[in-house]
């Protein structure tokens, strides 16, 4: 019963901060533009539409609403890969970089203001359960 008791104050700590709020402005991975584009970028090279689905662990079809929005902003373009036309190849523009890297900034921003209040040691031990949390395959 005392662990019950725990952990109801648990869900209340947690409703009340919502510490996922701020986390979340610096996580734009989560919508999954800047997750390709980042993704790309470190790969140096255009990547198919099949390996962006696999690295995003979601359906080509929701890479293909991703790469159209990236397309329609002018941070991305598609192609057919020219050895074999049923691989669509994406590759990031200057324009789709210069949105990376100014994301990039606006994160460091939060984080150093986020250091100077809280300190670094306390995030990194928060970030460190956090993932404990998520590797949980039991729940």
């Amino acid at each position: 019963m005392e662990i019950q008791k725990k952990a109801i104050e648990l869900i209340n700590k947690i409703a009340s901060t919502r510490p996922f709020e701020i986390l979340h402005r610096i996580d734009r991975r989560n919508e999954g533009m800047l997750f390709i584009i980042n993704y790309i970028n470190e790969k140096s090279s255009d990547v198919s539409a099949g390996e962006l689905a696999s690295a995003l662990s979601v359906s080509t079809a929701r890479v293909a609403v991703l790469l159209k929005k990236l397309e329609k902003k002018g941070y991305a373009k598609k192609y057919t890969n020219k050895k074999d036309g049923r691989i669509t190849m994406v590759a990031i523009t200057d324009k789709g970089i210069d949105f990376l890297n100014s994301e990039k900034e606006k994160n460091v921003i939060i984080l150093t203001k986020l250091i100077d209040k809280i300190g670094f040691e306390e995030l990194d031990s928060f970030i460190k359960t956090a993932l404990k949390i998520k590797n949980l395959k039991d729940l």
